[in-house]
């Protein structure tokens, strides 16, 4: 029987990185770092989108923005793009249902206003009472957001999986 050998290879990441590197714990601690830096700047734009959303969107905005999916769509993006300071609290995850919706509705044609305002009505409880709730209870608002796009417009999975079809299908 002959001795086994051990082949150490050396990946391309390593030799991109090279000596010096840094583990991963520290570079999620100095990624971390860097979001708290500009923590207090992100939560002012999250505040600053939802405060236009309200005003546009909301249940006493007057009905000149129904409709303007893009607005809307581009609003609720920022809101994921900023969601990085606020680790847990699932304002990304609406946001995310919000983007969803809006899609669903442009593809059908629908603007359900109920709909959209009670999108952005969690999305301001996510963001004031979110620390606040139980992880648990975070999901199961985010969950009833796709429950009541579900109800109103449709399912965004079906949507998903019927274009997904159609793309394989070459239609």
């Amino acid at each position: 029987m002959s001795d086994a050998r051990i082949i150490r290879i050396k990946s391309r990441l390593s030799s991109a990185i090279g000596r010096g590197g840094i583990t991963a714990k520290e570079a999620i601690a100095r990624a971390d770092a860097a979001v708290e830096g500009i923590r207090q700047t992100l939560v002012d734009a999250i505040d600053a989108i939802l405060a236009e959303m309200e005003v546009r969107f909301g249940e006493s905005s007057p009905d000149g923005s129904e409709g303007d999916y893009e607005a809307l769509y581009a609003l609720a993006s920022n809101i994921i793009d900023a969601s990085a300071c606020l680790n847990g609290s699932l304002i990304d995850k609406a946001a995310y249902a919000l983007c969803d919706m809006v899609d669903l509705s442009a593809e059908r044609g629908v603007w359900d206003r109920q709909t959209v305002e009670v999108h952005i009505m969690v999305l301001r409880l996510l963001r004031n009472g979110g620390p606040d709730m139980l992880p648990a209870r975070r999901r199961r608002v985010v969950e009833g957001l796709r429950l009541v796009t579900a109800k109103r417009i449709g399912d965004v999975e079906a949507a998903r999986t019927a274009k997904a079809a159609k793309s394989a299908k070459g239609v």
